[in-house]
Parts: C-alpha cells; sequence; structure tokens
C-alpha cells in the first residue's frame, strides 16, 4: 500500500513516484530516470536531483514529469513494447 511507503520529496525521488504510479516497477522507473537525467534538456537539474522540492513551483514538477513521459515511452518501447501501461505515458500533456 503506497501509505506504508514513505515517498523521498525530492525531485528525483518524485519523479520514480510518478513513474510507478502510471504503472513501472521501482527498477523499470529507476532505468528511465537514468535516460532523464543524463538528458541535456536536464543539464540544468544535475545538482538538484536530491534537493527537497518544498518551495518550488509545481510548474518545475510538471516539466520533470513531460521530460519522464518521453523518457518512460523510449524506454517501453526498447524493453516492454508490449507493457500494459504504455498509454498512461502516451499523449500526456499537464
Amino acid at each position: 500500500m503506497l501509505t506504508d511507503v514513505m515517498i523521498e520529496k525530492t525531485f528525483y525521488g518524485q519523479a520514480v513516484d510518478y513513474l510507478m504510479t502510471r504503472g513501472m516497477s521501482h527498477e523499470q522507473a529507476c532505468s528511465v530516470m537514468i535516460g532523464v537525467i543524463n538528458a541535456e534538456e536536464n543539464d540544468v537539474m544535475k545538482d538538484r536531483w536530491q534537493t527537497p522540492i518544498e518551495g518550488y513551483s509545481p510548474v518545475m514538477l510538471n516539466i520533470l514529469y513531460l521530460s519522464c513521459n518521453d523518457y518512460a515511452l523510449q524506454y517501453i518501447e526498447k524493453n516492454c513494447p508490449q507493457a500494459w501501461f504504455r498509454p498512461m505515458f502516451v499523449g500526456i500533456h499537464i
């Protein structure tokens, strides 16, 4: 049960939680995050992944989630194209 698990309130933790609540396992979500973290467009986040999200605008998380969607779809296409949770990442606009 998700209420039994303390969700890490960092940018990294929130991104992993976002991916998992859409159906990915923890292992899959962490694999996706490798792409998200290494993405050139997320370079501005390189020193902030373990930063607490408290005090940041929700817009920052929404932008992060868009990046997560893109890399989740790339991961799914490569590793599990028939995944039941694929539609959870298609056409998402936050």
